[in-house]
């Protein structure tokens, strides 16, 4: 079985277990369960909740990573410290996310792993960058780019966004 199907079916149990002896203790010391109940009800929903959304997605009844989109992922003795969204098209592609940890920020992660993805992504690489990362962006070697000279998809959206895009060719 998959690692990952293992983990969320694990992770499915360990939520439901506390519920299923917070039952036990009710029934077997006669606990007022109205008092139980209220207690515990947000938790027995969570629970539920979570069990039905990891049960879908093992079963692919949520809407999976789009086909063309995938995931570069920085590692740091075995833990996940950064990570991005790449949207690769037949003539270019567009970095939709950057996430650093915050304890690795301002290192030099999330430029080695923009640097990375940039060498081996189709070119030209498309951001739009939030107002308090524009100048992250360029220090990579971002520039902006006018509004014309977008992909037709690019020029879409730009339409429902306030921040400009930025190109590295």
């Amino acid at each position: 079985m998959n690692q990952t199907i293992k983990k969320a079916i694990i992770n499915s149990l360990i939520f439901l277990a506390p519920s299923i002896l917070i039952a036990l203790i009710v029934f077997q010391y006669e606990i007022e369960p109205l008092i139980i109940a209220l207690t515990f009800s947000p938790y027995l929903i969570l629970c539920i909740f979570a069990f039905i959304y990891n049960s879908g997605r093992l079963l692919g009844f949520f809407p999976k990573q789009p086909k063309n989109t995938h995931t570069w992922v920085a590692i740091y003795m075995g833990k996940r410290i950064g990570s991005t969204d790449i949207n690769s098209q037949s003539n270019y592609s567009v970095l939709e996310t950057l996430y650093i940890n915050r304890s690795f920020r301002s290192l030099g992660v999330g430029t080695l792993l923009v640097q990375t993805l940039a060498s081996e992504e189709i070119k030209p690489l498309y951001v739009q960058p939030e107002r308090h990362a524009a100048s992250f962006c360029e220090k990579l070697g971002f520039v902006p780019v006018n509004q014309t000279d977008l992909p037709t998809q690019l020029k879409e959206r730009n339409s429902l966004f306030t921040s400009k895009y930025m190109v590295l060719r």
